[in-house]
């Protein structure tokens, strides 16, 4: 499940929409961080359309990357500590703590959870 989260976390950076789409379930659930103040996605499809939105708004095109601190996985389940860098629209640098946690079924998620210092986020996004 590690090689697995790491592999999700870099098509999910790059935007590698097969790999994503080979590694979500159909009916994924996807917790957003507590600051969107909404429901967690449900679909393969809300979240590619989520993930390929989010990252217009706010990163150049081709700058993510997570370098992982701590992953800790099991046999259905891992969790991937890490510092995010980039570049953001306004073509500053970017770099936050993230946290993603994954359920994994059948080789594919099934459920997430992404976690990130907010007040950061946007104190960088000024």
């Amino acid at each position: 499940m590690r090689d697995f989260a790491l592999r999700f976390i870099e098509a999910l950076l790059a935007l590698d929409l097969p790999a994503l789409t080979s590694m979500l379930a159909d009916d994924v659930l996807w917790h957003l961080p507590p600051f969107a103040k909404r429901p967690p996605l449900q679909g393969r499809d809300a979240v590619l359309t989520f993930v390929q939105q989010a990252q217009a708004a706010y990163y150049e095109p081709g700058t993510l990357s997570l370098e992982p601190v701590m992953v800790v996985a099991d046999s259905d389940s891992a969790a991937v500590l890490g510092t995010l860098r980039g570049r953001t629209i306004r073509g500053k640098a970017y770099e936050n703590c993230y946290s993603f946690v994954f359920r994994i079924t059948g080789g594919r998620v099934v459920e997430a959870w992404e976690l990130l210092d907010t007040a950061h986020l946007l104190a960088q996004m000024r």
